[in-house]
């Protein structure tokens, strides 16, 4: 299964404190607090639960592709 991934975009980034941040298959990368809408989305691929293990997103992964702009549900904890 593949997921696509981009930069947090800042309505869903400012109420989960990440806004702003680059999440990728090797991390969450923060990018200040400023938020911004994905110029680029990147597609990680892997068995959803090898993902999820490793802390990258939360089991129910909700997003949405278009315009350069890339929502996603993230672990609270980041």
């Amino acid at each position: 299964m593949a997921l696509m991934v981009g930069v947090v975009h800042r309505r869903v980034g400012q109420s989960l404190g990440v806004a702003g941040s680059l999440l990728t298959r090797s991390g969450l990368y923060r990018a200040g607090s400023q938020g911004c809408i994905a110029s680029t989305v990147k597609e990680v691929s892997g068995p959803l639960e090898e993902i999820c293990d490793q802390g990258l997103l939360s089991p129910h992964v909700a997003f949405e592709a278009g315009f350069g702009q890339i929502f996603e549900r993230c672990r609270s904890e980041f």
